[in-house]
């Protein structure tokens, strides 16, 4: 993995951290509604695992956001090149 493609993955899981700790959803909360184990939503958040489009879409819904939503949230220089 790229050092911009790892850095986009840290702030797109940092955003989702944020934008769930604002609605006042529990990483279980979120993994039952992904049907999937607390742990794996914990390594997705973290960024110790990859997040894909279809999770991330599927995140944007229980969010009630577009996946717009949480990319307009990365700060750009947050981002090498």
């Amino acid at each position: 993995m790229s050092k911009q493609h790892h850095e986009i993955s840290k702030q797109v899981a940092l955003t989702i951290r944020r934008k769930r700790e604002n609605l006042n959803f529990s990483q279980e909360y979120m993994a039952a509604k992904l049907d999937i184990a607390q742990s794996t939503y914990h390594e997705m958040e973290s960024g110790k695992s990859s997040i894909t489009i279809d999770r991330l879409a599927a995140i944007c819904q229980i969010f009630d956001i577009s996946v717009n939503g949480i990319l307009e949230d990365i700060p750009i220089e947050s981002i090498p090149y």
